[in-house]
């Protein structure tokens, strides 16, 4: 037992000095980075002042001032790009090899660093934490490295690592219960703000506008016939007596999320589960009211492109923990 607690105080020691470095040396490349930025900018006004260079005007590709050179330019680059075959990923391809100045910047990378070291200090405690919180898992590290040498030779890491993982986990350490679960993700980084309200129904209409996928949404003319909202329903859930779709779709207050993109994609499998996917129809009201012109509030959600009251069903907030 006191070997134990040995060895943890001294994981948490070393966890704890490899952060302070870590975040001495994040401080260290910011300085440097904001120094060397100042210098170059520097740099290029004075070369551009003593060989009289005037900064290139943008312009769109139709208004270019020589249309021969634009289209040289642009073949030059065609040969330069090049695609993997889809083979880690179908049917995205990979890219193998891009033309000068298409890398990422230096600068990119010395903004990028301070991140990676953040995430790579947080992995180190969150997995010190699930074996903290999981020792029956323990015995089966101690046969890893018979396992590895027994299957390198018959597969690739990745699938490698894949089977080891699931041959060691599988069974032995209990799924997440709850959603509060997956904050044991976050031992060093802040917990994202969103965390605390994106099951609000108003969290979850502005990350139609303002998350990561906000070119989906269109304002409609009308509800499509294959989304089966009548006004009834769309009044009880918004409050709205007396407010038909129609009378808010000619207010320009009805909008749409379409995934038809979605449709018909294979779902495949992971670790031997099939997966699922939908392709979703969202409707949305701007409810009049509250600031800058009203509040996008969700009106419902069918889980496919053709109604069905089985496989598609529609869900309303007004159906609790299903929605």
């Amino acid at each position: 037992m006191g070997c134990e607690l040995q060895a943890n105080s001294s994981i948490d020691r070393f966890i704890q000095n490899s952060t302070r470095k870590a975040r001495r040396a994040i401080l260290f490349l910011q300085q440097c980075q904001a120094a060397l930025t100042e210098k170059l900018l520097d740099l290029g006004d004075w070369l551009k002042a003593l060989f009289g260079i005037r900064p290139e005007v943008p312009m769109l590709p139709q208004d270019t001032r020589d249309p021969q050179a634009r289209a040289q330019q642009l073949a030059e680059s065609r040969k330069q790009w090049r695609y993997q075959s889809p083979a880690f990923l179908p049917p995205l391809s990979n890219v193998d090899g891009k033309p000068p100045g298409e890398e990422l910047s230096g600068a990119y990378f010395a903004q990028m660093l301070p991140v990676l070291l953040d995430m790579a200090a947080n992995q180190v405690q969150s997995c010190h934490k699930f074996f903290e919180d999981n020792p029956q898992v323990e015995p089966d590290l101690k046969a890893l490295p018979a396992y590895i040498e027994q299957a390198s030779g018959s597969v690739g890491p990745t699938t490698l690592l894949k089977n080891m993982m699931v041959s060691l986990l599988d069974g032995k350490v209990p799924r997440p219960r709850t959603l509060a679960s997956y904050d044991k993700i976050y031992q060093t980084i802040p917990r994202p703000s969103l965390a605390a309200s994106y099951q609000d129904d108003l969290a979850f209409a502005y990350q139609r506008i303002g998350g990561g996928n906000n070119t989906i949404i269109q304002r409609v003319a009308a509800v499509p016939d294959t989304l089966p909202v009548t006004d009834t329903l769309f009044q009880k859930v918004c409050g709205v007596e007396g407010t038909t779709l129609e009378a808010a779709a000619k207010e320009g207050r009805l909008y749409l999320c379409d995934y038809r993109i979605l449709d018909g994609i294979p779902a495949g499998e992971v670790f031997g589960m099939a997966k699922s996917v939908t392709a979703p129809l969202a409707l949305f009201y701007l409810q009049p009211g509250g600031t800058e012109g009203g509040v996008l509030r969700p009106i419902a959600i069918q889980l496919g492109q053709r109604p069905d009251s089985e496989q598609t069903p529609v869900f309303t907030p007004l159906d609790g923990i299903k929605w």
